[in-house]
């Protein structure tokens, strides 16, 4: 393991999660995002996560891709690469894939 990145419901990245998880507290709370009528909507949602906040992300990607998951798995990713302190660059990146 060269870097690290986190996503939980006690933060949107490493360094929010740990801040919480060291003072005990917990993540999970009532379902916001969307309706449940059900007793049961107690979850784990990733506080404040909006893809649009993100620094890679427009507004039209996000509509077009509408699939949060790949965004957020995206942005841990990221995160990973900076801790691990590796660029991804077009020599490095998606580009050679091509």
């Amino acid at each position: 393991m060269v870097g690290y990145g986190a996503a939980t419901p006690l933060g949107k990245t490493f360094a929010g999660t740990w801040e919480r998880a060291v003072k005990g507290e917990a993540g999970f709370s009532r379902l916001t995002r969307c309706q449940a009528d059900s007793r049961f909507n107690i979850v784990g949602e990733i506080p404040d996560w909006d893809p649009l906040t993100l620094d890679f992300m427009d507004r039209k990607e996000a509509h077009n891709w509408n699939a949060n998951y790949i965004f957020l798995t995206m942005a841990v990713c990221k995160e990973a690469l900076i801790h691990a302190s590796l660029e991804m660059d077009a020599d490095t990146g998606p580009a050679q894939l091509a």
